[in-house]
């Protein structure tokens, strides 16, 4: 994906908003937008076990929803490289025309991820919806 890439982990406040809203804080990946609850930079071990765990993801099909409760931003330098958003519920990770993915969701990998990614989370935040 990035060389050495420069992680930052993102916990969105709800469902993708309205086309027509106004929110210069949103998330954007592709074509959607997501509220942004809190950000966090990871430090580059961190970043690197968050990237480690997404790569051993196992293929699976996708579901519709689409409701993801973490976004990822990887840079390197100053170039914005990818943006994710992750949906433990319909097994998708979108990134952007021609490079979304699917997984396992209920895979052991995709439990690690998933509880990595809330370990890294401030302590007082929950997610707006079941993991």
């Amino acid at each position: 994906m990035v060389d050495s890439p420069n992680v930052e982990l993102i916990g969105f406040a709800g469902h993708e908003l309205d086309r027509d809203a106004v929110d210069a804080n949103a998330f954007h990946v592709d074509r959607f937008r997501y509220p942004v609850a809190w950000r966090r930079e990871l430090a580059i071990d961190q970043g690197r076990d968050v990237l480690a765990q997404l790569a051993t993801l196992p293929d699976a099909e996708p579901m519709r929803c689409h409701t993801p409760i973490f976004g990822l931003r990887l840079w390197s330098g100053t170039d914005d490289d990818a943006r994710l958003s992750i949906c433990f519920r319909c097994n998708n990770i979108f990134a952007g025309p021609g490079t979304d993915r699917t997984f396992d969701g209920e895979s052991p990998q995709a439990r690690a991820l998933l509880a990595l990614l809330l370990a890294l989370a401030p302590p007082d935040w929950k997610p707006g919806e079941d993991a």
